[in-house]
């Protein structure tokens, strides 16, 4: 709802001869019940919009939360589950903190990238993860690091400790097998195929 305080004029004097002003909205003169309507209708939709972004947050939080144990489960990985939050950062994608155990996603990156991007980023904290507590060393983008990101198959862009991200994954089949151990690169080859064969009249 957009509505502006444009002119004010007086349509009358009251009974001691004082001039009578009344705002005028859009042109239109606006009564005081009016005024309050638009200012209930205003309050209203400000707090239906508060409502939606939480709800949309929440269900980010609860699918990043599927993504992760699905990726536990994926690589078999025998570490204990970190706690997942989405939270509003200043200046990175994501972050591992081994005092608390917390991955943290920033909200931001959800909203304006593809969840596969998102995923990338994901995994790339994880990597974080097993470093400490996998492989148990103190390091941010070292050798085991970048170990760990071999075994997760994190894409090179996202394995990266800066850079711009892509707003969608790049040709994602192709790098899905650059990224691949053996076994897994012959089910991509097989499921690729399948594909094809699909998509062929």
């Amino acid at each position: 709802l957009a509505v502006s305080l444009s002119v004010w004029h007086h349509p009358g004097r009251c009974k001691h001869g004082a001039r009578r002003w009344y705002p005028v909205w859009n042109g239109v003169g606006v009564s005081q019940g009016r005024r309050s309507a638009i200012g209930s209708e205003e309050k209203a939709l400000e707090t239906e919009s508060t409502r939606v972004a939480a709800e949309r947050r929440h269900i980010w939080l609860r699918q990043l939360s599927v993504e992760y144990v699905n990726l536990l489960w994926q690589f078999r990985l025998q570490v204990k589950p970190a706690v997942i939050e989405l939270a509003d950062l200043s200046s990175r994608h994501g972050e591992w903190n081994p005092q608390t155990r917390t991955i943290r996603i920033d909200a931001g990156l959800v909203a304006s990238y593809a969840w596969d991007v998102v995923v990338e980023v994901l995994k790339h904290e994880l990597a974080h993860q097993l470093v400490h507590e996998h492989f148990r060393r103190d390091e941010h983008h070292g050798p085991f690091f970048r170990k760990a990101c071999r075994m997760l198959g994190v894409a090179p862009w996202a394995a990266a400790a800066s850079g711009e991200l892509p707003r969608i994954v790049p040709d994602w089949p192709r790098q899905a097998l650059d990224t691949a151990s053996p076994d897994q690169r012959r089910i991509l080859t097989k499921v690729e195929k399948l594909l094809s064969l699909t998509a062929s009249p």
